[in-house]
C-alpha cells in the first residue's frame, strides 16, 4: 500500500498527476476510507470514482502509420 501525502491529494485535485499516478491514487481512494475522509475535508465533496474512463487500443492502421513515420524520420548511420 502506498502512503499518500497532502501534496499528492492536492496534485490529484488539481489534475496534475500522470495517468499512471492518477489511476493508482483513485484505486487508493476506493480502498482507503481515511484517504476518502481527507479528500472530503479538502474539497467539501464526497469522493465519487470516475467509472466511465475506458482505455482502448489504437487501430492497426494507426500503429502502422506511427511506425512508418518513425522509420522515415530516423537518421541513417554515417560511414566513417
Amino acid at each position: 500500500m502506498v502512503n499518500f501525502t497532502t501534496n499528492d491529494m492536492l496534485l490529484y485535485i488539481n489534475n496534475e498527476l500522470s495517468l499512471t499516478q492518477k489511476a493508482i491514487f483513485e484505486q487508493a481512494l476506493l480502498d482507503d476510507s481515511m484517504l476518502q475522509e481527507q479528500y472530503v475535508q479538502l474539497t467539501g465533496n464526497s469522493y465519487v470514482p470516475n467509472t466511465t474512463t475506458q482505455f482502448i487500443s489504437p487501430s492497426q492502421r494507426t500503429v502502422d502509420s506511427i511506425l512508418a513515420y518513425a522509420r522515415a524520420t530516423v537518421a541513417e548511420p554515417q560511414e566513417q
